[in-house]
């Protein structure tokens, strides 16, 4: 802060995150890289840390996920099934806070971030229909934060899916492309349902 000045708000010697940035390097952030957290975009440190005091870690203003509610949402990340890495650990088990180098702020490529904790095994195989889904996107079936269903399934889950029955429209598990479907639009689902003319 400046010493003297006639409104107390406008003492400080930088305007903004600028101040920050003072003694808090971009690249030690994290803010050099590709996708940055949307509040540093603007230069709102303050929207998440108290720069005076606080009794959390880092100054943030709130504990765990409650800091991120400020600006999302709550009610995705509460529904009945939490993922328990949220439930454990809040939002910085997968994300990190300032900037990444993966979308959304992921902490690792997505696959690669769940596979560090859902470690592949015969019990996960056996789950998965026995399909390489290490290779595949996760949050396709699962909502990586919270759902309705056990196991994390999202709401718009297929019935054969649920229920471990994969090839019902795709290929064989130890096929070449075993996410294809060997038919193609309607006729995947003509295969169980009518379908009108």
């Amino acid at each position: 802060h400046l010493g003297h000045g006639r409104v107390p708000k406008l003492l400080l010697k930088t305007a903004g995150s600028a101040l920050c940035l003072e003694c808090h390097p971009k690249d030690t952030l994290g803010m050099d890289k590709e996708h940055r957290h949307s509040a540093l975009k603007v230069g709102s440190c303050t929207v998440c840390h108290d720069p005076h005091s606080t009794d959390t870690q880092h100054l943030l203003r709130d504990e765990g996920a409650t800091a991120c509610y400020t600006c999302h949402d709550r009610a995705g990340f509460e529904r009945p099934v939490v993922h328990a890495a949220l439930t454990e650990s809040g939002c910085g088990a997968c994300h990190a806070a300032h900037g990444s180098d993966e979308p959304n702020l992921l902490s690792a490529p997505p696959g690669e971030l769940c596979l560090s904790c859902h470690k592949p095994s015969p019990a996960f195989d056996k789950a998965h229909g026995g399909y390489p889904v290490g290779k595949a996107s996760c949050t396709t079936c699962h909502d990586p934060h919270s759902s309705e269903s056990a196991k994390l399934m999202r709401g718009n889950t297929h019935e054969p899916m649920t229920g471990g029955g994969c090839d019902a429209c795709h290929g064989e598990v130890g096929g070449e492309k075993p996410f294809a479907t060997p038919l193609s639009g309607a006729e995947v689902c003509a295969q169980c349902h009518d379908v009108d003319d």
